[in-house]
């Protein structure tokens, strides 16, 4: 194994420990590598999940290795197989306990049509993280659908947004959803944003002065669709 080499090394630092649990946490045994990285275990789970870092599946698997291998090995005998039914499938409670048992059952059964306690109603509005942690407002417009808040504000007062088009901050924080800081833009425009910093000064000015314009005609055609609005 890699870390048999650790003893003749000199004190790791931290990331030193970064770079091997990298390496090496994925298919080594966790008690192993904290004894020989001279940390707790609870460290090396902590560092792991800072670094986000997983059991590979062979390793979860191997019920010599992983708890979990051998509780999949060892749970074999209590699954269900395939085709195999339920010993209550099709009875009545009432057959296999007694009355005065399934009437202490009601009052904590779902009713027919029942929600959640915590079921939350249309216009509800909650606050989510995407892949790369980015803070997003949602509000629920019916059962079981959500969209992102910044783009029903957008919507509701010009419409549905263009194809190929997106809705961005102008301000780059995510939270402030009022609509004076929501822009309409193409993605390849969001695109360029993204990548501006690695042009070069007269490259970035063009760009600007670009979208500067688009904006304006942009605006402009915003103007008159509420004016038209206004004057039916």
């Amino acid at each position: 194994m890699f870390l048999k080499h650790l003893e003749q090394m000199e004190e790791l630092t931290t990331d030193h420990i970064n770079d091997l649990l990298i390496m090496c946490y994925a298919d080594e045994d966790t008690k192993l590598l904290a004894k020989e990285l001279g940390i707790s275990i609870n460290q090396v789970y902590r560092i792991a999940d800072k670094l986000k870092l997983r059991k590979s599946k062979e390793y979860l698997d191997n019920w010599q290795l992983s708890g979990r291998g051998k509780i999949l090995e060892h749970g074999k005998a209590f699954r269900f197989k395939k085709g195999q039914k339920s010993w209550n499938k099709d009875k009545s409670p009432f057959d296999y306990m007694p009355a005065e048992s399934y009437a202490k059952l009601v009052p904590t059964q779902f009713k027919k049509g029942g929600l959640p306690p915590n079921t939350m109603h249309d216009g509800a509005i909650t606050l989510r993280h995407d892949k790369t942690g980015k803070k997003y407002l949602y509000i629920r417009i019916a059962k079981a659908k959500w969209i992102l808040y910044h783009q029903k504000i957008y919507q509701d007062a010009y419409g549905p947004i263009p194809k190929n088009h997106i809705i961005v901050f102008r301000d780059r924080n995510t939270l402030n959803v009022s609509l004076d800081n929501l822009e309409c833009i193409t993605k390849a425009e969001n695109m360029l944003r993204n990548t501006l910093h690695r042009l070069s000064p007269e490259i970035k000015q063009t760009i600007r002065i670009l979208t500067k314009l688009k904006k304006t005609i942009r605006n402009g055609k915003k103007q008159n669709q509420r004016s038209e609005k206004s004057s039916v």
